[in-house]
């Protein structure tokens, strides 16, 4: 049995979703470019699903989602530091930033799944997870 845990952390609005709202702006979308590639992964692990169902070898290969929640990282290294640790303030005030350790505990979830939870996708800070 073979795992395929893609990690999606999105949270995107309905618009962006249907593709009725794309970056309008003549700037570089950074905060969208983040968002769309993490879309992406969340499309590509329910259609590879979906397919892999059709071909009856959704027995031999699982596929997850999996959203490690936000976690600290060093994904703002182009900016500043005094911009890039402002967003980390706020949501650990906020009681939304979690530990690397926590975070990647949703992944270890997903890639130790047993078979039949192909379809699954995997929360972080503890939450329900939910079939696609």
């Amino acid at each position: 049995m073979s795992s395929l845990p893609f990690i999606s952390n999105i949270q995107v609005d309905k618009e962006t979703v249907s593709g009725k709202c794309f970056s309008r702006s003549k700037r570089y979308p950074y905060a969208h470019v983040y968002e769309y590639s993490k879309l992406f992964l969340l499309l590509f692990s329910y259609e590879l699903h979906c397919q892999l169902g059709v071909m009856d070898i959704s027995r031999q290969v699982s596929v997850t989602a999996v959203d490690p929640g936000v976690v600290k990282t060093n994904i703002m290294r182009e900016v500043p530091p005094c911009l890039s640790s402002l967003p980390f303030i706020v949501l650990g005030l906020l009681c939304l930033l979690q530990s690397p350790e926590v975070g990647g505990s949703s992944i270890l979830d997903a890639a130790l799944a047993s078979p039949e939870t192909s379809g699954v996708y995997f929360f972080g800070y503890g939450a329900p997870n939910l079939r696609y």
